[in-house]
């Protein structure tokens, strides 16, 4: 799978400048301007929408979250845990982090892991989830169901309004069916052209290898951080920084 990410990377990133090299640079600003007003637009109306949704979505991945929790990271934790054992016995967060409250940030860091969240983003995803349960007084187990599903639902909804508001701002742009050409300038263009492209591949691939780091559940929990470029994207972190996640 690893592979089949990094070439999916690759050819995204050739098509952009291969299209970049045959539509010229003001075709291409205009391609980047859209893109990066697709995504700004995308987080806003995620933002303002996503916690609509939440509620809904919450008994969902919180039984999910019991299963994880009562098995793989129960055992990781030193928990015990035994086949015959009741599920709602199988684990209990007083007895794993009730002695020493240092364990919470590892217990809310493995339960993000073991679902295949990426290890880095699962260690900020912790952090805040300790930070909520300390100050809404909630269960950390509560808290850190709390913090998955926001940010689920936060990611799916970016990525459902970014593909929407670009293949529309897409038609609209095609249908005047113009090409744009720098005049007398042609091997300027081409060039310009080519970066410009490089430019858009570059802003797909980190927002693909972003969406992918909350993706491990189906593409494996290791998966990503075992591929060449889907790493090396999400180190540039710009469109992390961009969405604020």
């Amino acid at each position: 799978m690893r592979w089949i990410i990094d070439l999916v990377l690759l050819a995204v990133l050739a098509m952009c400048i291969w299209r970049g090299y045959q539509r010229g640079l003001i075709v291409g600003i205009a391609s980047i301007v859209s893109i990066v007003f697709s995504l700004y637009v995308a987080c806003l109306l995620s933002g303002t929408f996503s916690y609509e949704v939440v509620s809904a979505v919450k008994p969902f991945v919180s039984g999910y979250m019991d299963r994880v929790i009562s098995g793989d990271v129960t055992e990781a934790m030193g928990g015990e845990y035994t086949e015959e054992t009741p599920l709602e016995s199988r684990y209990s967060l007083n007895d794993i982090v009730g002695e020493d409250r240092t364990k919470a940030q590892e217990f809310a860091e493995t339960v993000y892991k073991d679902m295949g969240i990426y290890p880095a983003t699962a260690e900020k995803m912790a952090k805040e989830a300790v930070e909520l349960s300390a100050s809404d007084k909630v269960s950390l187990k509560q808290a850190v169901t709390n913090e998955l599903c926001n940010r689920l639902v936060y990611v799916v909804g970016v990525i459902l309004c970014f593909c929407i508001l670009l293949i529309l701002l897409t038609f609209i742009g095609n249908i005047p069916n113009l090409d744009f050409r720098l005049p007398n300038m042609a091997r300027a263009d081409v060039i310009g052209g080519t970066i410009a492209g490089a430019v858009k591949g570059m802003l797909f691939c980190m927002l693909l290898a972003w969406a992918l780091k909350f993706m491990g559940i189906l593409i494996g929990t290791d998966t990503m951080s075992h591929t060449l470029l889907g790493r090396l994207f999400i180190k540039i972190g710009f469109i992390a920084h961009f969405i604020g996640i």
